[in-house]
């Protein structure tokens, strides 16, 4: 991700700010990236840029809570569907 500037952390979620906008990224322990898309309420492969904070954590904020609460697995990442589930 294109990222000028960390805005916060929790846990293994990043909020970054670029000059295209803001997006929240998760770290998993395997080394994967994922960009929530707060659109589709969904992680994805690519960032998808907010113009604000507030429209970049959209949906993600129970989750942000469990992850700073604790209640997260550390070793999850975002739910893979089999192809045919779409």
């Amino acid at each position: 991700m294109d990222r000028d500037r960390i805005i916060e952390r929790c846990g293994r979620f990043t909020l970054a700010q670029c000059e295209r906008g803001f997006c929240w990224e998760l770290h998993t322990p395997a080394g994967e990236h994922w960009y929530w898309d707060p659109a589709t309420r969904l992680f994805t492969g690519a960032c998808r840029f907010s113009p604000t904070q507030e429209e970049a954590v959209a949906g993600l904020e129970g989750t942000l809570a469990r992850e700073q609460g604790g209640n997260l697995n550390p070793d999850s990442g975002p739910v893979r569907r089999p192809i045919s589930a779409y």
